[in-house]
């Protein structure tokens, strides 16, 4: 069974995905030990290529029993080979199951080996996308939930959570990255000094905001004078019996008044325009009803 009479299996390195699961405890090791002084080694331990690939309790059984271990040369897809080996044998939790295979194959598989693993212990879909969200969120959990310290639900909650403040931080960089464009174009004062670190986006934004409101002010007085001006010009009108001309200059500014809620201030200052037009076309017929 043994190719490679030159091979120390006990110096052999353990494959990564291996190295996954957990080792039996010291006690379970020397019960080990004692059964393999007294039937020998039964499953030879595996290798591929001058690594140790299943085997790493035997390995150490025969360590402690001083005795060398026979190994079987194995050659094919590795991954799926430790997978099979570990999950069907251990009495594992589903958590760890799944976490195993998730760092075995972070992505889905494909053609042969997913061939190889459907068989055999792939974890449910649930469980093997909260693994995978694990780690990609919280990669520090994988080690708890192989070991069994934390449960793969309790490890996807959290990864759930930093997944959250994940978006957040990304939400917050580009709300900023666009409020830096617009201050960039509307306020080119503050942008230069943020640029140069003399002052803080905070500080930058805070100052931006206060214009805003000046502007907003200033807009909301002249929407206020504007209307009232409306409203004398049409009270004036109002007072006379007027003719056909008159009626359609205060059909006008009505139409203005009524619409100026949802004016520009550019549309302010053409209604100021219209209303100067009005006023003098108002006087006009006004003075010519007093000669008549």
């Amino acid at each position: 069974m043994n190719q490679n009479t030159n091979l120390n299996i006990f110096d052999l390195p353990v494959h990564p995905s291996a190295n996954l699961f957990p080792m039996i405890s010291n006690d379970d090791l020397k019960e080990m030990a004692d059964d393999i002084s007294l039937n020998g080694l039964i499953h030879p331990v595996v290798v591929s290529d001058g690594v140790l690939i299943d085997g790493r309790n035997r390995r150490e059984a025969c360590r402690i029993a001083k005795i060398e271990p026979e190994y079987k040369e194995f050659s094919g897809n590795i991954n799926a080979f430790i997978n099979s080996a570990n999950n069907i044998r251990r009495e594992l939790t589903k958590g760890q199951k799944a976490m195993s295979y998730a760092v075995m194959f972070p992505v889905g598989i494909k053609g042969k080996t997913e061939k190889l693993t459907e068989s055999t212990s792939k974890p449910s879909k649930d469980l093997l996308s909260r693994a995978r969200k694990i780690l990609q969120f919280t990669p520090d959990a994988q080690a708890d939930v192989l070991s069994a310290n934390v449960g793969l639900n309790k490890a996807y909650e959290n990864a759930c959570i930093e997944e959250e403040e994940a978006l957040n931080r990304i939400k917050d960089a580009e709300e900023r990255a666009s409020n830096m464009a617009s201050m960039q174009n509307d306020n080119a004062d503050l942008y230069e000094l943020v640029i140069e670190e003399r002052m803080s986006f905070d500080e930058a934004q805070e100052l931006v905001l206060s214009r805003n409101s000046e502007e907003i002010e200033k807009h909301t007085a002249m929407v206020n004078g504007v209307n009232m001006l409306l409203k004398d010009l049409l009270f004036n009108a109002q007072s006379f019996e007027t003719d056909v001309a008159i009626e359609r200059n205060i059909d006008n500014i009505k139409s203005i008044g009524g619409e100026f809620d949802h004016h520009t201030v550019n549309d302010v200052d053409e209604a100021m325009k219209l209303i100067s037009v009005y006023s003098e076309n108002l006087n006009k017929f006004i003075k010519g009803f007093y000669n008549e």
